[in-house]
């Protein structure tokens, strides 16, 4: 799913997940019985994940799970940001850490590694 200049996509699933895509970002949906994966390749989204939704956003190695939670992430080249926004976001990188970014917390993943920080805005 692909989003062009000026425009926004919503997907909304039975399970309660919702995905938003705001402008010029590239999603590929896979989804099976028993659990949901989205491709993230550019861009940024919002993203909710309904309990028991098994939603994982994967993105150069990085694996984001939201099960009952929210968050906005954003891809610029090889960088990763986001930012929970409900709920505990579930963060494993390529290299095997595992982290868990919270409300009013922000995670940034690229080259060098991961790191969570307090927003500025709590």
């Amino acid at each position: 799913l692909r989003t062009a200049e000026g425009s926004e996509a919503l997907v909304r699933l039975d399970d309660g997940t919702q995905i938003s895509l705001q402008e010029n970002s590239l999603i590929v949906l896979a989804f099976g019985e028993a659990d949901r994966r989205v491709e993230f390749l550019s861009g940024s989204l919002t993203a909710e994940g309904g309990a028991g939704s098994g939603l994982t956003i994967a993105s150069a190695g990085t694996e984001v799970r939201l099960d009952g939670a929210a968050a906005d992430l954003r891809k610029e080249g090889a960088d990763l940001s986001l930012a929970a926004l409900s709920g505990s976001v579930k963060v494993a990188t390529k290299d095997g850490a595992e982290r868990s970014v919270g409300p009013a917390e922000e995670a940034r993943i690229g080259a060098s590694g991961a790191s969570v920080v307090r927003s500025a805005a709590s």
